[in-house]
């Protein structure tokens, strides 16, 4: 079975892959490392990501932006799972920059949908704790 996980360099993304990986599935990482241009940070945290992930087997790596649905329909052929991982969380961004906020959490959650229609694929969503707050004080 092949599954594509978008953001897939990512904290949850990268654990994600490790597991499908792990448990025999062909896996494809789509990740654009976004998250370092957002916050003007550097990318080591997600090139460490990456570079682990090459380490496993059945894991193919492309870099690649959910904003852009030929790369989203390309990188999602064959796969009866997606998992979305990549989207813009922080609320200082999204004040800052509403409409790359839109472009990545509205425009790329259509083209993910979208890729999951056309390949009849299950589509699977996660969140992370920046949704929440941090209420345990």
């Amino acid at each position: 079975m092949k599954v594509l996980v978008t953001g897939g360099a990512g904290f949850i993304g990268s654990h994600v892959a490790e597991f499908f990986s792990r448990k025999g599935y062909e896996v494809v990482v789509l990740d654009k490392f976004a998250r370092s241009e957002v916050f003007k940070k550097d990318k080591s945290i997600s090139e460490y990501n990456w570079n682990y992930l090459k380490t496993l087997k059945n894991v193919k790596l492309i870099k690649g932006d959910i904003r852009n649905f030929e790369e989203v329909k390309n990188a999602s052929k064959g796969c009866s799972i997606i998992v979305h991982v990549a989207t813009q969380v922080a609320v200082t961004t999204s004040l800052a920059d509403p409409f790359l906020d839109s472009e990545i959490n509205a425009l790329g959650t259509l083209n993910v949908l979208e890729a999951a229609r056309i390949n009849d694929s299950s589509l699977i969503f996660t969140s992370t704790n920046k949704v929440y707050g941090n209420s345990f004080s």
